[in-house]
Order: C-alpha cells, then structure tokens, then sequence
C-alpha cells in the first residue's frame, strides 16, 4: 500500500469521525476512547513501513482494543474511520520515514544550536483550532523532543492540549527509547499550553 493514499484515506476518515459528536456524544467518547487505545497499542511501531504493514491488521487491532475496554464492537459503517484516526495519529507521532531527509536537512540548518527545530506538523494551533494539531520539535543539539497536540477531552468535548517529551536522535530526529512512555502534560487551557511549551523552550543554564 502506498503511504500517500493511506494518508488522504486516514484525513478523510478521520473528518468524518469528529463531527459525529453532534449526533451522540455518548457514543463519541467511546470512539475517542477506542482510537486512543489503538494508538497506544501501535506504540511500538517506529517506522512507516511497519506501520502500513500493520494496517493489513487493523480489523484484529480494533477486536482486541474494544475487548480490552469492554465497549461493544463499533458498527461496520464507524470501524474503519476509528482505525483510520487511530492509525493517523500513530503517523504523525513518527517523523516518519519520508520526511527524514527533511528532518535531517533542518537539524543540520541548526547546526549545534542552542534552539529548537521543527521537525513535522501538521493541522492548525490557533485560539479556534479543536482537534488535529501535531508538532514534534527538537531541540539541537541535545536531542529533546516534544510533541504538542490539541484533542477532544473525552469528559467535556472541549479541546485538550497536550506536551509530551521524547528523546530523539540529535542527527536524524528518529525516536529513541521507544518501550518508554513519554513523559505527559495535558492542559484544557490554551494560555497555560502555551506557557508549558515556553517553559520547555527556555534555555538550559550552564
């Protein structure tokens, strides 16, 4: 399968998932819950090849996720756009293996730093953005990472802002120590979002 095609196919799924928040929000928040879970399950996928390739599973990853939250399988109609959002949200977790190059270029722009590098993106961070935002930064040259994101709060359906703290390759971007949990921060206030991410920014003192 050819990663483009995946990609449009999982934007599109995924755009078709959220607005049904207005037809049952009980129902969305089991929804949320399921892609959550296979997105944690597919923690161990590291490159895009091993992604798509586990996309030939995908019926079996949403099986075992729906039994492990003890929720009743989704209809036919909403279990390919869960597995398609599930699956996009593992992506853009990765930098994934066609922006390598990309990745490598700009850490080598940066030079040895201090600063931070933008290493992928994808989506809006505006004061009206709700769901969908992806950036993972690194910064030079010591390898920290973060990923920010906006989400739906399962509770109240209103936007949650996370940070998570990676550790990088300081040449290449790709993720180390991948059988770690990375460290979480989630906020439902954007200001206090920001000021997190600025708080990670701030210069190491020597």
């Amino acid at each position: 399968m050819d990663i483009e095609a995946l990609l449009a196919q999982w934007r599109a799924s995924e755009a078709k998932l959220y607005p049904m928040i207005l037809v049952s929000p009980h129902q969305y928040e089991t929804n949320l819950s399921l892609v959550r879970a296979m997105t944690d399950d597919l923690a161990g996928v590291t490159s895009v090849d091993d992604l798509v390739g586990e996309y030939e599973r995908r019926a079996d990853r949403l099986a075992a996720s729906a039994d492990r939250l003890e929720v009743a399988a989704p209809s036919p109609v909403v279990g390919p756009l869960l597995i398609d959002a599930a699956f996009l949200k593992r992506y853009l977790e990765l930098p994934a293996e066609h922006q390598q190059a990309e990745a490598a270029r700009r850490i080598a722009q940066a030079g040895d730093g201090p600063g931070w590098v933008t290493l992928a993106e994808a989506g809006d961070d505006g004061p009206s953005a709700a769901t969908g935002f992806q950036r993972i930064e690194m910064r030079v040259p010591d390898g920290l990472g973060m990923h920010t994101y906006i989400d739906i709060d399962a509770t109240t359906f209103l936007p949650l802002y996370g940070i998570e703290i990676l550790q990088l390759e300081p040449t290449t971007g790709e993720h180390l120590d991948t059988n770690a949990r990375p460290e979480r921060q989630q906020f439902t206030d954007r200001e206090q979002w920001l000021a997190a991410i600025a708080a990670v920014k701030e210069p190491v003192e020597s």
